[in-house]
């Protein structure tokens, strides 16, 4: 490229009568407006928009790309919505009873073997669902519980707390109670005597809920309408086990 002679400076022959408005001085145009201007002078206005395109690729993008690190997160954090928090226990205030002698087989209770019986094609094994309430009286105690409940069909087979004069008991709701508004729970004597010191009066409690079920299996013994004895508990044609808790080793009460 040949190099631009130099141009003579042109001067204005004519004065000019306008004079400018009071107010404060105009503000001389910034060093990299003056080059830019000389650049459209030299090589055209196109090329200079070519090459100051090309600057700011090279600049990655401009002020988006100059973005602080972690400026997008800390947006997306702020539009995230809260975190949902964990539902309260489901709890219920009413009287709390306890069972006796007469109560029935628990609707739920706990796998203990299997039986196996037969010959050649009548061979067949069995398993076994202990449904004593004093084996599952048992189960339960040895599980770190208190005892056993009836307890609201809804909550069956879940971990109730029951709450009682400042006290705190934990059941398995292995069986169920009819629906009454004021009745809530109707626990083991054990876990009476754990919460209240006594079997002989209600109590007013509060009971809360685990949520969760837990492993338990379904009666299916032949059952009794009250006083049930172990092997009506017992999945049919399955031995009593020999440490089995009998009514005169528990100490609860007949009624």
């Amino acid at each position: 490229m040949q190099a631009l002679a130099p141009q003579p400076k042109r001067t204005n022959s004519r004065a000019s009568t306008y004079s400018a408005p009071p107010g404060p001085a105009p503000q001389r145009p910034p060093a990299t407006l003056d080059s830019i201007l000389s650049l459209q002078r030299i090589f055209g206005n196109q090329a200079v928009q070519r090459m100051l395109a090309g600057t700011a690729d090279t600049d990655g993008g401009g002020a988006v790309a100059r973005q602080p690190a972690g400026a997008g997160k800390a947006e997306h954090k702020d539009n995230q919505k809260p975190a949902a928090q964990a539902p309260a226990p489901k709890c219920d205030t009413g009287v709390g009873l306890r069972w006796g002698q007469d109560t029935t087989c628990s609707k739920w209770g706990f796998f203990q073997g299997m039986h196996e019986g037969g010959e050649g094609r009548k061979w067949k094994a069995v398993s076994c669902c202990n449904t004593w309430p004093l084996s599952v009286e048992e189960y339960a105690r040895n599980q770190g519980l208190n005892g056993a409940a009836s307890c609201k069909v809804q909550h069956e087979r879940e971990i109730a707390t029951i709450s009682a004069g400042g006290q705190e008991v934990e059941v398995l709701c292995s069986d169920t109670i009819p629906k009454d508004a004021s009745q809530v729970i109707e626990m083991s004597p054990k876990a009476m005597l754990d919460l209240s010191g006594q079997l002989a009066n209600p109590l007013n409690v509060t009971v809360c809920y685990s949520g969760s079920k837990q492993d338990l299996c379904l009666h299916n013994g032949p059952g009794a309408k009250s006083f049930p004895t172990i092997e009506q508990c017992l999945t049919r044609g399955c031995p009593v086990p020999e440490d089995a808790p009998t009514h005169a080793q528990s100490g609860w009460p007949r009624v």
